[in-house]
């Protein structure tokens, strides 16, 4: 009878977590692009995602917060270069996000344990939409929900072995090099 009890549980736990996939990223403010709702699958979860210093042209360090699946901080490596950001989650986590040529900020490198991904943009100019295809069962995709509006960001992460702070970095670089970069 444990063992079935055990058994049961251990699959609730593992479909409830597997559940919890981020699906989009919105502006909380119409006005503003320094604080974003992140949504997950779950329409019971979702967290925030903002700038650390909301006053001046700081964007160097941003915050985020997704109820008990993930937190941490995304800041430039050094600060005022956009070319290369890291990731550190509040479990510890690092993960890596490097442009492929300085300043052509439609291509990324994503370093994560002992994985490599390439972010791309499918526009170097128009940067609304972004892919990493590491194979056909795995991939990730990040678009605008009404282009041109800045403000709402469609997710669709199949990456095996990825996290949350993972789906949250690469969305995090795409809606940044593609709205507050280029503003």
């Amino acid at each position: 009878m444990i063992y079935r009890f055990s058994l049961f549980f251990f699959l609730l736990i593992g479909q409830t977590l597997e559940a919890q996939v981020l699906s989009q990223m919105s502006a909380a403010w119409d006005e503003s692009l320094d604080e974003w709702i992140l949504y997950t699958t779950d329409e019971e979860v979702e967290g925030v995602l903002e700038r650390k210093w909301k006053n001046g042209d700081n964007f160097s360090v941003w915050q985020y917060d997704i109820d008990q699946l993930g937190a941490g901080t995304i800041s430039q490596s050094w600060e005022g270069n956009s070319n290369r950001w890291e990731l550190l989650s509040d479990s510890g986590e690092r993960i890596e996000f490097k442009t492929v040529w300085k300043d052509d900020y439609s291509i990324w490198e994503v370093r994560f344990e002992d994985k490599r991904l390439r972010l791309k943009s499918s526009s170097r100019q128009f940067r609304s939409e972004w892919s990493i295809q590491k194979s056909e069962e795995e991939e990730f995709h990040i678009y605008l929900a009404n282009e041109p509006d800045p403000r709402d960001w469609l997710i669709e992460d199949y990456i095996e072995g990825g996290s949350m702070d993972l789906a949250i970095g690469i969305a995090f670089i795409s809606m940044f090099h593609s709205v507050i970069l280029r503003n």
